[in-house]
C-alpha cells in the first residue's frame, strides 16, 4: 500500500483508527462515508479535488503509536 501511494500520483488512502481487518464492519459509518464521498466525486467528475474524510486523515506519528496501544499492538485485535 506504501509503494502504490508514493507513486502513483493520485492515488489516496484512508486509515480507519477503529477498525481492524473488517473496516465495514468495525467502523461502519466511517467506512460508509468514506466510500460514499469517494463515489459522489466520481460521479460529479471532480475525483481532482477529493479529499479523504477528515476521520480517516493519516495520523501524526504520535497518534498512530497511541492507537496500536489501544489496539494491542500492531497487529491485535480492537475491542470496542
Amino acid at each position: 500500500v506504501e509503494a502504490v501511494y508514493r507513486n502513483l500520483p493520485q492515488a489516496w488512502r484512508a486509515f480507519m483508527p477503529r477498525s481492524g481487518h473488517m473496516s465495514m464492519i468495525d467502523d461502519p459509518r466511517l467506512m460508509n462515508d468514506v466510500v460514499g464521498d469517494f463515489l459522489e466525486h466520481e460521479e460529479l467528475g471532480a475525483l481532482a479535488i477529493f479529499q479523504v474524510h477528515p476521520d480517516a486523515s493519516e495520523p501524526d506519528r504520535d497518534r498512530a503509536c497511541s492507537y496500536e496501544t489501544e489496539l494491542g499492538g500492531a497487529d491485535g485485535p480492537w475491542d470496542p
